[in-house]
């Protein structure tokens, strides 16, 4: 069994930093999730620990979060499991209300998109094998073949 992520305290200042874009300017978003009673929120479940699925249950800290922020919104929370790729366009077409996983906040993004407060920073990292003496900065990496996650 997965044991929570986040502390009772821990997720409830994460979610005021989450209900924060959807005040304000953004205030028809919330007003439209109380009429509907529930908020739809994009996520891809295959990004633990953020968003993951254990024994068919949808687990990880956006569970723990979310159910904060319903509990305190007074409504229903619904995760649209789809893959990153269609996540930012979704939103921007409103096919849901809100996206709740791991998204970079770029400039760009910043210019599209209202963003919380971080409420977790997942670094990233080239890894390479211990005995490559050969890259030692991320520009030692053009032309060579690299994997990464999805």
């Amino acid at each position: 069994m997965t044991q929570p992520l986040l502390t009772r305290r821990a997720a409830g200042l994460a979610a005021a930093a989450i209900l924060a874009p959807l005040t304000g300017a953004r205030a028809n978003n919330l007003d439209k999730a109380r009429r509907a009673g529930e908020l739809l929120i994009a996520t891809e479940l295959h990004f633990a620990p953020f968003d993951f699925t254990e024994g068919g249950r949808q687990v990880g800290m956006n569970s723990e979060l979310f159910a904060v922020v319903s509990e305190v919104l007074g409504f229903r929370i619904r995760f649209q499991d789809l893959p990153w790729p269609g996540v930012l366009p979704g939103l921007e077409a409103g096919r849901f209300d809100m996206v709740g996983g791991p998204a970079t906040i770029t400039r760009a993004r910043m210019e599209r998109y209202r963003f919380t407060a971080p409420v977790a920073d997942a670094t990233v990292a080239l890894l390479k094998r211990s005995n490559d003496s050969t890259i030692s900065k991320p520009e030692d990496i053009n032309g060579k073949i690299v994997a990464s996650a999805q």
